[in-house]
């Protein structure tokens, strides 16, 4: 049965609405629900409070703490109103693709999000969510992973399976923020995000998943 890419690439990198980490165990449950071309998209909560995430097309609203990941939501392809917290924007959401909300304080923003189908490696994608160029390099500082990467954007590569410590960097201000060190498993995705706040930067990493909510 055809498989969209977006669909292969979400069941090889384990975005598993049950939380599980390995595609195979939840493939079916997967095919169940999430339709063959679907849109899907999430939201990243930069406040200091919890947040409400609403999608028109969906019964049920999505709470994502301060400072984390929610999960991705799928939706069919078309104009959807999305609303965080009262403020509301229309998007038009194509087939086989992802975006992700970074939601300020009555600020939304759409950020794109990379598709890559590789279920042999670990995906990571680096938010740059200061305002200025980053880097996502390892801890040591001794390779470059993803970057530099603009204000406002993002950028994505795949890794070979790794227990990695990584770190962002801002090089205009000579400033580096570390992340926890993970087991990056080949098969599923990783976020990083870097943003600014009132003691200069602090970095945010989360394993993505999905939620299946109606």
């Amino acid at each position: 049965m055809y498989r969209s890419l977006f669909t292969l690439y979400l069941l090889f990198l384990s975005l598993s609405w049950t939380g599980i980490c390995h595609a195979q165990a939840n493939a079916e449950l997967y095919d169940a629900v999430a339709p063959p071309d679907s849109a899907f998209i999430r939201a990243f909560n930069m406040t200091d409070s919890s947040i409400q995430f609403e999608v028109s097309t969906k019964i049920h609203d999505q709470r994502i703490p301060a400072g984390q990941f929610g999960g991705y939501r799928f939706v069919e392809p078309g104009s959807h109103r999305l609303t965080i917290n009262g403020h509301s924007i229309q998007v038009d959401l194509t087939a086989n693709t992802a975006s992700t909300l970074i939601y300020r304080t009555e600020q939304i923003q759409v950020v794109n999000d990379s598709l890559i189908n590789e279920p042999r490696r670990a995906q990571i994608s680096f938010y740059n969510l200061t305002s200025s160029d980053a880097v996502l390099e390892t801890a040591d500082g001794k390779h470059r992973v993803i970057g530099p990467v603009t204000p406002g954007q993002t950028s994505s590569r795949m890794i070979n399976e790794v227990r990695i410590g990584l770190a962002a960097s801002i090089e205009r201000y000579n400033t580096k923020k570390h992340y926890e060190p993970l087991l990056l498993r080949r098969g599923q995705s990783y976020s990083y995000a870097v943003l600014s706040d009132n003691s200069g930067y602090k970095v945010v990493s989360a394993t993505n998943t999905i939620d299946a909510n109606d």
